[in-house]
């Protein structure tokens, strides 16, 4: 699917439901982007009740900035959901990112964290429900 927008949940879970067997029969582990923001009707239903939200081991959440790194938490948190971190553009700033940190209380990864094996390591593999054999960046 080059796009969700529009697509029934079903059809949106049966394409998931397909990239983790293919990657898993390959070995691997899946990191998929749940783009398009909190409030678009198919992340939105995705987000609420759905086999994808049922596989999530954990979630980063991307932020422009740091109220909206606050308004996600907030919105995933009435949700039910926890980004174990905040990663985007509120990266770049080092106050944006004193705030960001401030007012949610997550980690902030910038990209190059998003790089490291250890700091992918630290962050993500303790939320796994399987333990990889290998971490690479």
């Amino acid at each position: 699917m080059a796009t969700t927008y529009r697509m029934p949940l079903a059809q949106i879970e049966a394409g998931f439901d397909t990239m983790v067997a293919t990657a898993a029969a390959r070995g691997s582990e899946v990191v998929v982007e749940i783009a398009d923001g909190v409030f678009q009707q198919e992340t939105r239903a995705i987000l609420q009740s759905s086999r994808i939200r049922d596989r999530l081991d954990g979630i980063l959440f991307a932020a422009p900035d740091a109220l909206s790194a606050l308004g996600g938490v907030t919105v995933l948190g009435r949700a039910g959901l926890g980004p174990f971190a905040i990663s985007g553009m509120v990266s770049c700033s080092p106050l944006a990112t004193a705030e960001a940190i401030e007012a949610t209380g997550r980690p902030i990864l910038s990209r190059e964290d998003l790089w490291s094996p250890e700091v992918i390591t630290r962050h993500v593999v303790p939320l796994m429900r399987r333990a990889p054999e290998d971490v690479a960046a």
